[in-house]
């Protein structure tokens, strides 16, 4: 889809809490400084905690695309994934009014509503899990359907099929 928007002169950006500020480039896991290419021994010799992992690639899938990580266009590049901090990040955007088209938002995982211990002890908690729930069933093709459909994309591979519907109910006010 990333490259669907830049086609049709649309911008997007990926942004990931707790990923490094140096971004996404083979990292696989993060804590937001240290990644899991990190030689934590050589530069805390004295630290017995392991890399805790809060930025996790898995949730980043702009990462696994040839296209991205290429980087022949500027506007779908690796560069198009940030942090939430830092010049160009998540709040630096939004206090800019420097929005992309389309941002796609992760929470780190101690923020990704997965439960309990994903990244480590020091996320050893449960946040209220507030929001918005639909009874429809869903799949990854009825985000990609919703997303290509608010965009005015065609659809790619199944995302049009009977079974991938457009997730509108997620966004009525009931209130």
């Amino acid at each position: 889809m990333h490259t669907q928007l830049v086609d049709h002169g649309q911008s997007w950006k990926s942004y990931q809490e707790s990923l490094p500020r140096n971004g996404a480039d083979r990292v696989n896991f993060s804590d937001g400084f240290f990644t899991d290419a990190s030689d934590m021994g050589a530069v805390l010799p004295s630290e017995k905690q392991s890399l805790i992992f809060l930025y996790a690639a898995k949730h980043d899938p702009f990462v696994y695309f040839r296209s991205v990580q290429d980087g022949h266009s500027p506007s779908n590049s690796l560069k198009n994934i940030v942090g939430f901090e830092g010049s160009r990040g998540l709040y630096d955007d939004l206090a800019t009014g420097h929005v992309p088209a389309f941002s796609f938002i992760v929470p780190n995982q101690c923020n990704d509503q997965h439960g309990r211990g994903h990244a480590g002890p020091a996320c050893d908690f449960d946040p209220s899990k507030h929001g918005v729930h639909s009874t429809r069933r869903y799949t990854h093709f009825s985000l990609l359907r919703t997303l290509e459909a608010a965009f005015g994309l065609p659809c790619l591979n199944h995302a049009c099929d009977a079974g991938a519907g457009v997730m509108d109910d997620l966004f009525k006010d009931d209130r």
